[in-house]
């Protein structure tokens, strides 16, 4: 398979984004946002990606990313939800032995008549009632014979407040998961196959009545890098299923670097989406200057809304 017809797959994987297909609800609300400021310019695919956010998508290729990395992310999404993530991974041992962590929080609001579990169209609603939701987690991988394997344990949670001035609004929702995620990554054609599986095992009461169940899916991805002349040419593609719902996604990056050590990339991608409000496209760049790497990413909704997410990195 040569350059041009990799490059052909990847565009055509998101050229599929389009609006959400109908699908099975399910929390907490941050298991189906982005969990990436990169991933977000890309079409969401990186289940092959290879810096410290890759823990929520892939543990297994938290190696890549394995250089003693933290990463701190911002994000806005509207005029009133405000999200904050952090991440690193650290090499600690034989057979490429590698830590990593990850911490995703997002303060938003919701109107009493909007039901439970929530969509991530809701993240830009201007409502009246404070909501919260939370992703912790950590996690590890080896190599076994070629393959780098990992596992990641992480506890969610959703926080709904009780309108104290709305008869008939919602009780207080209270959910809470502990998930499980296995992932296995490869060299392949030039580039990096990864496959996880991601939110087994966890669901709980919301209200002693009902239980909601976490979003289990399965990720496949495929990511390489080609140079072309002062260029580097970053393909990226993904396919996530869960339920009666597939969502192919892809995009590709721009590098140039004109000095060492220093370089500016733009991103550009497109997936398909989890809720009907959310724009299928997203663009992104980054700028680099030795150790330190500072990234950026768009995101629109309806009604004009959109989501601007900003990530320090330092290596």
């Amino acid at each position: 398979m040569n350059f041009h017809r990799l490059a052909t797959a990847v565009v055509a994987v998101a050229s599929l984004a389009a609006p959400a297909l109908a699908q099975k609800a399910s929390g907490p609300l941050l298991l189906l946002a982005p969990a990436s400021t990169r991933a977000a310019a890309l079409g969401n695919a990186w289940v092959a990606g290879r810096d410290e956010d890759v823990i929520f998508y892939n543990p297994a290729q938290i190696i890549a990313a394995a250089r003693g990395g933290f990463s701190a992310t911002f994000a806005r999404y509207g005029s009133t939800t405000s999200l904050g993530a952090m991440s690193g991974a650290y090499s600690a041992g034989p057979a490429s032995f590698t830590i990593g962590w990850g911490a995703q929080f997002a303060d938003y609001s919701t109107r009493p008549e909007v039901p439970y579990p929530y969509s991530t169209s809701l993240l830009t609603t201007d409502g009246t009632v404070d909501a919260y939701s939370a992703v912790l987690m950590g996690g590890a991988a080896i190599v076994v014979k070629g393959f780098r394997v990992g596992a990641a344990a992480k506890y969610a949670t959703d926080r709904v407040a009780e309108p104290s001035n709305e008869p008939g609004g919602p009780l207080d929702v209270r959910h809470d998961a502990m998930l499980v995620d296995a992932g296995i990554a490869r060299a392949f054609l030039g580039g990096t196959l990864g496959l996880s599986a991601q939110n087994f095992a966890g669901r709980k009461s919301t209200d002693g009545a009902r239980t909601i169940d976490a979003p289990l899916q399965g990720l496949l991805g495929w990511t390489t890098v080609k140079q072309a002349g002062p260029f580097d040419v970053g393909f990226y593609g993904q396919v996530a299923g869960r339920d009666d719902w597939v969502s192919p996604g892809g995009g590709i990056e721009l590098g140039y670097s004109w000095i060492e050590g220093y370089a500016i990339t733009l991103r550009g991608g497109g997936r398909r989406t989890a809720a009907g409000e959310e724009k299928p496209a997203a663009f992104g760049a980054s700028f680099s200057a030795d150790h330190l790497t500072l990234d950026y990413a768009y995101q629109t909704f309806d009604a004009g809304k959109a989501a601007h997410r900003i990530t320090v990195r330092w290596r």
